[in-house]
């Protein structure tokens, strides 16, 4: 069998059997934690519970309600909301952007070295070239906005942020737009823009708004933060100097902000992706 194929049927396996599983707490969604394992978490606002892992060796996840984007090796992966996989594909990228909204049409990718975007066209992970013109900076974020078009946030050298509307047909950038006074790495959620400053996590809405969520001293540095989509109205956030955790729901009736638990102490038993 080969290497590919097998890491596929393990993952599947190990999704199939966690979502099988039968949990008292709901479910929120998956997170990647530090040590690169991707788990559930199950439970309610500053009562989370961390579930068993569902792959060992991840780089990136995206999850939403409708599947979710898994990125391990190189090679990502879009999989349904049973765990059957329903693309993949190949790579040496190392760090790459993963999005979903909703359903897997919303399912987007960016690998920077390549400078390709992924979308799902209902059969592959098909890739997309972008045009160099107009990426003069370190992308952050993406999303889809249309069928036609995804969205970038682009992190010039002194911390500017431009949003770019990509083409998602011929790679080629149709509109730019500055964000005065959000600083990068800044992150797309919905209507929402995410940025960290001295004071912490800003979260500034499409009218101008902000909330600040206060970090702690240590995760207070510039550009410490990593930001995932776990679930449909929820992300993770991780402090690369600390390691905490913390999970962000976030919609247009609630803001809630909470820590969640350490790795298990089981953490070292390994199921999938080994």
């Amino acid at each position: 069998m080969k290497l590919c194929t097998l890491v596929t049927v393990v993952f599947v396996t190990s999704i199939s059997c966690l979502l099988e599983a039968q949990v008292g707490a709901p479910k929120i969604g998956f997170v990647r934690y530090a040590d690169g394992t991707a788990r559930a978490v199950y439970g309610l606002a500053n009562n989370f519970i961390t579930g068993e892992q569902i792959f060992a060796s991840t780089d990136a996840v995206a999850f939403s309600a409708s599947g979710g984007l898994v990125a391990s090796h190189g090679n990502i992966h879009l999989i349904g909301p049973t765990g059957a996989v329903f693309g993949e594909y190949g790579s040496s990228e190392t760090h790459p952007l993963l999005n979903i909204d909703g359903n897997l049409t919303t399912a987007i990718a960016y690998l920077p070295r390549e400078q390709v975007l992924l979308r799902w066209d209902g059969k592959s992970l098909s890739p997309v070239q972008l045009s160099t013109a107009g990426l003069s900076g370190t992308v952050t974020s993406v999303d889809v906005l249309n069928t036609h078009e995804a969205e970038l946030l682009v992190a010039t050298s002194d911390g500017n942020i431009s949003e770019l509307a990509v083409s998602l047909d011929t790679g080629e950038t149709t509109s730019v737009k500055l964000l005065p006074g959000i600083k990068g790495p800044a992150v797309l959620y919905h209507s929402w823009v995410l940025f960290q400053d001295k004071d912490g996590l800003e979260i500034e809405a499409a009218n101008g708004t902000r909330r600040t969520v206060t970090l702690s001293h240590d995760a207070a540095s510039q550009n410490d933060l990593v930001i995932e989509r776990m679930a449909a109205d929820w992300l993770h956030v991780i402090s690369q100097t600390t390691k905490q955790s913390w999970a962000l729901h976030l919609n247009s009736r609630v803001a809630e902000w909470a820590e969640l638990p350490g790795l298990p102490s089981s953490s070292s038993h390994k199921r999938g992706g080994e």
